[in-house]
């Protein structure tokens, strides 16, 4: 009988115990919401041990298992079969579980610096005061050579083929020991796809569009915002607006838009437009 839900109600963490416990043998499929839409990935088990990891992100192995533990939105459903291919993961369950829960309890330490993984940065203009000797681990140094200054904490992940996790928790060490600095946020990645949602009855006073209260509070804590008074909606044909908005309940996913203003900018019912704070 298929096991499925939702990664907000049951965390992964959860549902490893129980696919253990169970001695299950199948593959546990997962789909990202939030700030990962678009990846998948896969756990597959036998006997209810962990045997191999990958994600469509190219992660593979204990790379990919740690990666899946930053999904905090989205689905899992684990379907019972044999299992056949390649063995990535040689760890017990166990010590991937405990690894599992270290990445929840740092990530909470390593967001107070890097509160994004749109963040730049870049290395120092020179070493810290009183230095004469640096060492590096290997992994240190491969990630200290992709840093340019232009590129995102979750570019540069990408592009090495590790896990969001265990680039963020280098590079928050390397800016704790003065050897990189922040340079910027790069807004547009942390930025959401909303689908439109048209309010013909609208009494038009103050020319606004309306999006869950939820997002709003997570971007002023995310931006360190006293409050988001406007957003930059970006519509097609590489055209963007500036809008007021407004904050409603209950409208995860979706963008309420009078009907005068859906009409000046073209928008449909259902439409997608990718909408991000102005900062």
């Amino acid at each position: 009988m298929p096991l499925n839900g939702n990664l907000a109600d049951f965390p992964l963490g959860d549902i490893i115990q129980l696919l253990n416990n169970t001695k299950k043998t199948g593959s546990l499929e997962l789909v990202a919401g939030g700030d990962f839409s678009g990846e998948t990935g896969k756990i597959n088990f036998s006997k209810g041990k962990i045997i191999s990891a990958a994600s469509n992100k190219g992660l593979f192995g204990k790379s990919a298992f740690l990666h899946f533990y930053e999904w905090h939105e989205g689905n899992f459903s684990f379907v019972e079969m044999s299992i056949e291919g390649e063995v990535n993961i040689e760890e017990s369950t166990e010590s991937l579980l405990v690894e599992g829960a270290r990445v929840i309890t740092e990530w909470a330490k390593i967001s107070g610096v890097i509160k994004s993984l749109s963040l730049v940065v870049n290395l120092a203009p020179a070493p810290p005061e009183g230095v004469s000797e640096i060492k590096f681990s290997r992994e240190e140094w491969k990630i200290l050579r992709t840093v340019d200054g232009k590129k995102t904490i979750r570019e540069i992940a990408d592009e090495l083929k590790l896990a969001d996790f265990e680039v963020s928790k280098i590079i928050y060490g390397l800016i704790a020991s003065g050897l990189v600095e922040k340079v910027k946020e790069v807004g547009a990645i942390s930025g959401v796809e909303l689908s439109v949602k048209i309010k013909p009855e609208f009494y038009l006073i103050e020319e606004a569009v309306y999006i869950d209260s939820q997002l709003l509070e997570k971007w002023k804590t995310q931006y360190e915002l006293k409050t988001i008074g406007k957003i930059v909606l970006h519509l097609a044909g590489a055209k963007d607006v500036i809008i007021n908005v407004k904050p409603k309940n209950n409208l995860k996913g979706l963008i309420l838009i009078p009907e005068e203003i859906s009409s000046e900018l073209g928008l449909k019912e259902k439409d997608k437009i990718f909408v991000e704070p102005l900062k």
